[in-house]
């Protein structure tokens, strides 16, 4: 199989992987919202939604935009390892502040809106990574195929997607989480951060917890990333020089066929 031969996606693959649980952050944090801060009323949800989560999206946005700079002082590899392993930070820094009941909305949006920052710089490298293995592929075996790594992106997206959901069940369902019995709860007038502890603190793990570890684990395939710059970049010469070496073979091949019509 061609994909046998490319190590530095099979890497970014395996890397893809591993940290998949960092998009369990996206699939609960509206649960989270929802009972703990907002109490089950859906218009402080959105307002709670906007000022925690919002931090996060424009965190990403942002990364993704400063990324090229990022890259003029630090490797793909370097930029991508240490913004995946310093992401467990404030991620983990939310859980501590949970657990201590320091959670002020401010604070956590703030350290939400760092873990976005350092989450966003992988998700433009992912990419980058992944046009560069074609190179790698083509210069190994002299065939492209781009569409078959490409898919590959596809896949994680969609096992992420798969992760998100069906790991957030998962843990849920570990400590009887039922939205209606909570709803029922907080239109008598309780509080639900109060009742049902279990069930918040299961939604603090999923959003900080889980993502921390997949950003831990998600480093492992690439602390020794086989492909840096400097090798890409050799690899595009040979390349450009042996399309050059066939461009003129094959002009000087027509040439011959026109001669001897």
């Amino acid at each position: 199989m061609h994909l046998s031969y490319n190590k530095p996606f099979l890497q970014v693959m395996a890397s893809g992987i591993l940290g998949s649980t960092q998009a369990m952050l996206v699939s609960c944090s509206g649960y989270l919202v929802l009972w703990y801060y907002a109490n089950g009323s859906e218009a402080k949800t959105i307002f709670y939604y906007l000022v925690i989560g919002g931090g996060y999206f424009i965190g990403n946005l942002a990364a993704m935009y400063l990324t090229p700079a990022f890259l003029k002082f630090y490797s793909k590899k370097d930029l991508y390892n240490w913004s995946q392993l310093l992401s467990a930070i404030p991620f983990m820094t939310v859980f501590g502040l949970y657990l201590l009941k320091l959670d002020y909305i401010p604070l956590v949006a703030i350290f939400i809106f760092g873990a976005g920052i350092l989450q966003g710089f992988p998700a433009v490298l992912q990419s980058s990574m992944i046009a560069d293995s074609v190179d790698y592929l083509e210069w190994r075996i002299g065939e492209k195929a781009d569409g078959l790594c490409f898919a590959g992106q596809t896949f994680l997206a969609k096992l992420k997607s798969a992760v998100a959901y069906y790991g957030a069940l998962m843990v849920l369902s570990l400590v009887n989480y039922n939205p209606e019995a909570m709803q029922n709860y907080v239109t008598a007038g309780g509080i639900a951060r109060l009742q049902f502890p279990e069930v918040m603190t299961a939604l603090f793990v999923i959003i900080t917890v889980l993502p921390a570890l997949g950003s831990v684990l998600a480093v492992i395939p690439t602390w020794r990333y086989c492909l840096t710059e400097q090798e890409h970049e050799r690899i595009l010469n040979e390349l450009i020089e042996k399309r050059r070496r066939q461009g003129l073979a094959a002009a000087k091949n027509s040439s011959l066929l026109l001669a001897l019509k």
